[in-house]
């Protein structure tokens, strides 16, 4: 829904799956995909969050008509808790 968007939602919910994540269950590094196109997602994930992009598969989804990568993303927990001090 549109009237969401921008609002810093999206952040707060990866920071606070960061923090359980990192913080409660001990676990050593998170890791996604994001389609090339969504270049909202990519922004707030590695611009936003400190995820960076560790791969890019070609040719990975068809949609509407047209093949876009996979682009791989991943934080461990040393790089999320360095972002915690920026």
């Amino acid at each position: 829904d549109t009237k969401y968007r921008g609002k810093g939602i999206g952040k707060e919910v990866v920071d606070l799956i960061m923090h359980y994540s990192f913080n409660e269950l001990g676990l050593k590094r998170l890791d996604s995909d994001i389609i090339s196109t969504n270049t909202q997602s990519l922004h707030l994930y590695t611009q936003k969050c400190g995820w960076e992009i560790e791969g890019r598969q070609k040719d990975w989804y068809f949609r509407n008509n047209a093949w876009h990568d996979r682009i791989l993303v991943g934080i461990t927990r040393e790089r999320y808790l360095s972002h915690l001090q920026q």
